[in-house]
């Protein structure tokens, strides 16, 4: 323990019954292990000024990311998801979203019932249960 009272474990980890704090923080190490991020479910793509990109994005419409978004869905790389990972997402949006797909040290994937209208951002975080 230094003199801040920090306690580090060199890579460890720390097992407890009860862990008591006052506050939180998450450091994302690994960007592809991400337990912890925000994400943006878009609208189908529309070109409507005609200059070949998505109003969204920007990303040209030949895009592959561009011309698979159905606006109902998005797919969260990151390789911390687990059979058993709790993922949690927080919208500021009335409409329900939902996770609703997951791949093993892959992916998931939030979705909702219809076609967005406007970008929904939410932030996400996976929890590991034991």
């Amino acid at each position: 323990m230094d003199k801040n009272h920090n306690v580090d474990l060199l890579g460890g980890k720390l097992t407890a019954t009860l862990v008591e704090t006052g506050g939180l923080v998450i450091t994302v190490v690994d960007p592809k292990a991400a337990t912890i991020g925000k994400a943006t479910l878009y609208p189908v793509a529309t070109d409507t000024d005609g200059d070949g990109n998505d109003d969204y994005t920007g990303l040209p419409m030949a895009d592959q990311s561009v011309k698979d978004r159905d606006g109902k869905t998005v797919t969260i790389d990151t390789t911390a998801v687990s059979d058993t990972s709790r993922i949690f997402v927080t919208p500021d949006v009335p409409e329900p979203i939902a996770v609703s797909a997951r791949k093993s040290g892959k992916s998931f994937t939030v979705s909702v019932k219809d076609p967005v209208s406007d970008p929904i951002i939410f932030d996400w975080t996976i929890i590991e249960e034991k």
